[in-house]
């Protein structure tokens, strides 16, 4: 892919330029069609601090996700990033390893840990790994949404296709595994209360028996 400020290559797994040091804004571009609806919005770029703008994604049915134009990262509503991921990547029937495994290591890249503030609410959004060796890290805001670096949607869209989704969702333990796990203990279940009202009642016993011996003594 060229830079789209002066043409040259850009580097693998890069977005910026190594000559003019321009951004490429390259997730959607060539894979959806989208348009502009709102240029600057009042929430900011939690990378660069940029206004983000507001796209509207020609999907079935139709999106909005939020991009700064200076870096390139998209903010995306919670599940956002497995929707589009379904609506760009078509069915995948069997899931390569070994290129999911080189896949991950493209995109490794050593770098300071910093917890970004969501563009909406302002907290700290958390650091989570998305998928079964997509070397992606998403920042999160639970309530708000997702955000991506650029070329991380881009990234995973390969990931998908190399089947990545099918790998996680046979990486479980088996069935007859989950079958033989041990239940969770829960706090205030019925089972809970008839265990402490049976111990509360011998003990009531016990102290009432007491109390007549000693009255049987006097």
């Amino acid at each position: 892919m060229n830079c789209s400020s002066c043409g040259a290559v850009l580097p693998a797994n890069s977005t910026i330029c190594q000559y003019c040091r321009a951004h490429n804004p390259i997730d959607l571009h060539g894979a959806v069609e989208f348009s502009v609806t709102h240029q600057e919005t009042e929430r900011l770029c939690p990378d660069c601090g940029m206004a983000l703008q507001l796209l509207k994604i020609a999907t079935q049915p139709a999106c909005s996700v939020d991009r700064c134009g200076e870096c390139g990262g998209l903010f995306l509503p919670p599940g956002g990033v497995g929707f589009l991921l379904d609506k760009l990547v078509g069915p995948v029937h069997a899931a390569n390893r070994a290129l999911l495994e080189n896949l991950q290591k493209a995109l490794y890249r050593q770098e300071k840990v910093v917890y970004r503030k969501c563009p909406v609410c302002g907290h700290r959004m958390n650091r989570q790994a998305f998928g079964y060796r997509s070397g992606v890290v998403l920042d999160r805001c639970v309530v708000h949404g997702d955000w991506l670096d650029a070329g991380e949607l881009m990234h995973l869209t390969q990931w998908k296709k190399a089947g990545g989704q099918l790998a996680q969702e046979a990486g479980g333990p088996p069935a007859s595994k989950r079958s033989q796990a041990k239940p969770a203990v829960r706090f205030g279940t019925a089972s809970d209360t008839a265990s402490a009202s049976t111990e509360t009642g011998f003990i009531s016993a016990v102290i009432e028996l007491l109390g007549l011996l000693f009255q049987g003594k006097g």
